[in-house]
C-alpha cells in the first residue's frame, strides 16, 4: 500500500497541482510542425464522399480538405491541421467551425494498430493535456505509461467545436467549478450576458454532441483513416457512444473510462452518487484504526457542517496563487458542492475525513487548502459545457429535482442551479429520438472506478445491455479519473492491449489496484 504524502493532491504534487498545469497548458501557443503520417494521409482536396451520418451530415456533404497549420514547439513530429466543418451539419453550406486537429506519429508504427482518437471529458477543454502526456511534458507518476499508447500508433487529438482552439465558447462572466461555487455557480445575469455575446458569432443551438460525433467523422474522413480507434473519458464516453451509434462500421475497439451514457440527466445523479462514494468512504475510515481514532463520527461531523452553514455562512480565504488569496462566502450549497468536487481522484478522496472533521470543528484551513489545489483552469469552456450538456440536464423533471433534495445531504442545488441557467441558454437543436435507446457494434471496453462519484458502474451496466461485444471492469479504489491507479503500468497496458486485440487482452490486474491510504493527520497546526 502507498503511504500517504502530503505534497501531494489527488495524486499530484502540490507545487505542480493538475489545475496549475491545466492553466499552464491552457496558454500552449501552436508553432512550428511538419505535415508527416505514418499510413494513410489527409485529404488535401474537397472531394465529394464524406459518409453520412443519420440525421446528422447531409449526404451531398463533401469530404472537407485538411489544412495545414502549426503544432507547438514542443511537439517534434506532430502534425497540425485545421479542418473546416458546418456549423450546422444539415446546412453545409452555412456557417463553419474549423477544427484544430493533431496527429501525433507512431514511434514505433505497427501497420494492426489503428490511430487512436482520444476524447477529452468535459465538455470544454481542448487537447493541450493530452498532448502533453505523450510529450511527456508533465512530471506526473502515470505520464510514461499512458505516452506508451503511442508507441505502435498515431494519436489523433481533435479539439471539440466550441472548444480549446476550435473557436471556444469561453464565459469570462462564469466560473461555476472554480470560485463561482460561491457565487451560485451560474447567476443568472452572468449566464444571459455570455448567451447574448457568443450568439453574436455562434450558433449555441449546435454545440451538442450529436453534431460533435459528425465533426469526428468528417475528421476521418478528411485524414483518410479506413479504420480508428476510440479512448473516451466521461463526457468524451458520449461523444465516443454517439459516434459508434452512427458510424459503429469505421470502429476498430474502443476503451470508455467513466462511461456517461447518452441519456443521462447530468447532474441530476450528481448528489446521490457523491452521497454514495462519501457513505463507502465513511464505512473505511470507521473500520480503519487510525483513522477512526483521529476523526471519530464523520457522518455526523458532516451533517453538523451543513446545519451549522446553513443558519450561518462563514468568511474564508482561498489561495488562488502564491501570496494572494481571494475572500469568499462558504454556505452549505458551496460547502456541499466543494466536497463533491474534491472527489474525482481517489488520494483526494483520502484527504476528505481530515477536512470534513477539520470544518466540523470551526477549523477550515484544510477546506482551504484542498480548494485552492483543485480549482478549475480559466480555459475552461463554460459556453461549450452548457450547450452540450443542458440538453440532457432539462431531462430532469420537476418531481425527480424535488426527490434529489429528500435523498442525500448534498440535495438538489446543483441539478437546481444548472437547470436554471439552462432555461435561459439556446436550446439544442438534437435529432429526433436522439436519446431513444440505441445498439453499439463494436468492441469496447468499459472501466468504471468503484469509487466514481459522477458515473458510477451502473452507468457502464446500462450501455452493456446495448452492447454485445463489451466488457464491463469495476476497477477497486478508483474514482472518476484513473490518474493515480496504484499501478498504472496495468493500466495503460490493459488499454493498449484491447485497443489493439479486444478478443484476446487481459483485463484482470485492474482488479488488483490498491487504494490510496488515509490522511489522519490533525487539522490546521
Amino acid at each position: 500500500m502507498k503511504e500517504y504524502d502530503p505534497t501531494f493532491a489527488g495524486g499530484i504534487p502540490l507545487e505542480t497541482s493538475m489545475a496549475t498545469y491545466l492553466r499552464g497548458l491552457a496558454v500552449l501557443t501552436f508553432l512550428a510542425a511538419t505535415a508527416l503520417f505514418a499510413a494513410c494521409g489527409p485529404n488535401t482536396d474537397s472531394d465529394e464522399g464524406a459518409e453520412p451520418s443519420a440525421g446528422q451530415i447531409d449526404e451531398q456533404q463533401p469530404v472537407p480538405p485538411a489544412t495545414a497549420c502549426a503544432a507547438p514547439d514542443g511537439w517534434p513530429g506532430a502534425s497540425c491541421y485545421d479542418i473546416q466543418v458546418p456549423e450546422n451539419h444539415l446546412v453545409p453550406g452555412g456557417p463553419q467551425i474549423t477544427l484544430r486537429t493533431h496527429v501525433l506519429p507512431a514511434l514505433e508504427p505497427d501497420a494492426e494498430a489503428p490511430p487512436l482518437y482520444w476524447l477529452v471529458g468535459g465538455p470544454g477543454y481542448g487537447n493541450d493535456w493530452p498532448g502533453a502526456i505523450f510529450y511527456k511534458q508533465l512530471p506526473f507518476p502515470f505520464v510514461d505509461a499512458a505516452a506508451a499508447l503511442r508507441t505502435g500508433r498515431d494519436i489523433v487529438l481533435v479539439d471539440h467545436r466550441g472548444a480549446g482552439a476550435s473557436q471556444a465558447l469561453t464565459c469570462p462572466e462564469l466560473d461555476p467549478f472554480g470560485l463561482g461555487r460561491f457565487e451560485g455557480m451560474f447567476p443568472l445575469e452572468q449566464v444571459r450576458a455570455c448567451r447574448d455575446r457568443l450568439s453574436e458569432a455562434a450558433d449555441l443551438s449546435q454545440y451538442h454532441v450529436a453534431a460533435a460525433a459528425a465533426d469526428l467523422e468528417l475528421v476521418r474522413a478528411s485524414l483518410g483513416h479506413e479504420r480508428i480507434s476510440l479512448l473516451g473519458f466521461s463526457y468524451g464516453t458520449s461523444l465516443a457512444l454517439a459516434y459508434l451509434r452512427e458510424h459503429a462500421e469505421y470502429v476498430h475497439s474502443a476503451v470508455l473510462q467513466g462511461v456517461l451514457p447518452l441519456d443521462n440527466k447530468v447532474p441530476l445523479e450528481h448528489a446521490v452518487n457523491g452521497e454514495r462514494v462519501l457513505r463507502l468512504l465513511f464505512e473505511r475510515c470507521a473500520s480503519d484504526d487510525a483513522c477512526e481514532a483521529a476523526f471519530p463520527g464523520l457522518a455526523d461531523d458532516f451533517s453538523r457542517t451543513l446545519d451549522a452553514l446553513a443558519e450561518a455562512p462563514v468568511e474564508l480565504s482561498i489561495p488562488v496563487q502564491e501570496g494572494v488569496a481571494q475572500s469568499v462566502q462558504l454556505d452549505r450549497n458551496a460547502y456541499a458542492s466543494s466536497i463533491r468536487m474534491l472527489m474525482p481522484f481517489a488520494m483526494g478522496q483520502s484527504g476528505l475525513p481530515r477536512v470534513i472533521h477539520a470544518a466540523a470543528k470551526g477549523d477550515y484551513g484544510p477546506f482551504e487548502e484542498a480548494v485552492a489545489q483543485g480549482l478549475w483552469t480559466p480555459g475552461f469552456s463554460v459556453g461549450l459545457y452548457l450547450s452540450a450538456q443542458c440538453p440532457n440536464t432539462l431531462r430532469a423533471s420537476a418531481a425527480e429535482i424535488a426527490e434529489a433534495a429528500d435523498e442525500t445531504p448534498f440535495g438538489n442545488h446543483r441539478i437546481a442551479v444548472q437547470q436554471a441557467a439552462c432555461l435561459e441558454w439556446e436550446r439544442a437543436d438534437l435529432p429526433a429520438g436522439w436519446f431513444d435507446p440505441a445498439d453499439y457494434d463494436a468492441p469496447m471496453l468499459l472501466i468504471s472506478g468503484a469509487m466514481d462519484h459522477e458515473t458510477p458502474a451502473a452507468f457502464a451496466e446500462r450501455v452493456l445491455e446495448r452492447a454485445a461485444e463489451a466488457k464491463h471492469v469495476v476497477v477497486p479504489h478508483m474514482g472518476h479519473a484513473p490518474y493515480d491507479v496504484s499501478d498504472a503500468s496495468c493500466f495503460w497496458n490493459t488499454i493498449d492491449a484491447y485497443l489493439l486485440e479486444p478478443e484476446s487482452a487481459d483485463t484482470s490486474c485492474l482488479s488488483e489496484n490498491e487504494s490510496w491510504p488515509l490522511d489522519t493527520r490533525p487539522g490546521t497546526p
